[in-house]
């Protein structure tokens, strides 16, 4: 049993890291010039992008490596997708649990031969046992990059490369058939840049902070988060998703995100998952979502096996 002394030990643990942000990032610029942060699960995707509490998937990678620590079944996925109709993206990932945590392992890969960017992830999330308040969890990412960018061919322009790293931090509670989870993504960043234009520089991808809520009941499912911006230049940001199985093989996703400075910046998401039964116990699943934006809709596709 988890000792309410083990509780607030974690908790207090994960604030202390949260503190040491700042510091981490200090002399970075307010917005990030690479490495945006797309979310890379469709299923999430498809509810608007509330990811924050954990899937006890494989999507929990980027979405709350805590969530790792409900994983039950191994799992292998692909996802592809062109953000905006501009940014090709490829994501692979696998996910398993080893004694008593679920790790995962993934790699995405964007761009084009303008730039191109590359990321590796290692990630794994602990159950720290049942205590007064629920089911507690600890994750833990990181995250090595690098980058090159320059002009196709021989044409004429500034060419460079990076590389460097990042950690992001994250918390489930598990209480009944809900999910609370904070994750704090970017926690620490570095990226060591060399240009032919401007030579050697640091440049971080600054933080955010998300808090969310994911409650299971019966064929319905409900995704919550609040985004928190640690930066004055960024807005906070609210999403929330539903999805229906009205069927074992199908399930409707449907999800908004809403920019809480403006009423001027809503996008709408819509997704769907089909499954199917393989031999073995094995399980098939195939999950679709797009998402309309004023810069370009973007349609997301992912396969996983489940074995």
């Amino acid at each position: 049993m988890l000792a309410y002394g083990t509780l607030r030990r974690g908790v207090a643990a994960f604030a202390f890291l949260l503190a040491l942000a700042p510091a981490a990032r200090a002399g970075q610029s307010a917005l990030p010039g690479a490495f945006a942060d797309i979310g890379l699960s469709a299923r999430a995707m498809g509810m608007g992008g509330a990811a924050a509490a954990g899937f006890g998937r494989a999507a929990d990678l980027s979405g709350n490596p805590a969530g790792l620590g409900g994983l039950v079944r191994p799992e292998l996925s692909a996802l592809q997708t062109e953000q905006f109709g501009l940014v090709p993206t490829y994501y692979l990932a696998a996910a398993r649990r080893l004694g008593g945590a679920g790790f995962g392992l993934g790699l995405l890969s964007s761009g084009d031969a303008l730039l191109r960017e590359n990321t590796l992830l290692i990630a794994g999330g602990r159950p720290l046992g049942d205590g007064r308040f629920g089911a507690l969890a600890l994750g833990l990412a990181l995250k090595l990059r690098h980058a090159a960018f320059g002009p196709e061919g021989d044409l004429p322009g500034i060419e460079g490369s990076a590389y460097g790293g990042a950690i992001d931090l994250g918390l489930q509670l598990r209480r009944g058939s809900a999910r609370y989870g904070l994750f704090v993504e970017e926690l620490a960043s570095d990226l060591r840049w060399q240009s032919s234009g401007l030579g050697a520089y640091h440049e971080g991808v600054p933080p955010t902070l998300r808090a969310g809520l994911g409650v299971d009941a019966g064929a319905l499912s409900l995704a919550a988060d609040l985004e928190v911006a640690l930066e004055a230049e960024r807005a906070h940001k609210a999403a929330l998703g539903v999805e229906w199985r009205p069927h074992a093989v199908l399930a409707l996703r449907g999800g908004l995100s809403q920019r809480l400075a403006t009423q001027e910046q809503r996008f709408l998401s819509a997704g769907l998952g089909l499954g199917a039964g393989l031999e073995g116990g094995r399980r098939f699943q195939f999950d679709a979502a797009y998402l309309f934006h004023e810069l370009g809709g973007s349609l997301r596709l992912e396969a996983a096996l489940l074995l």
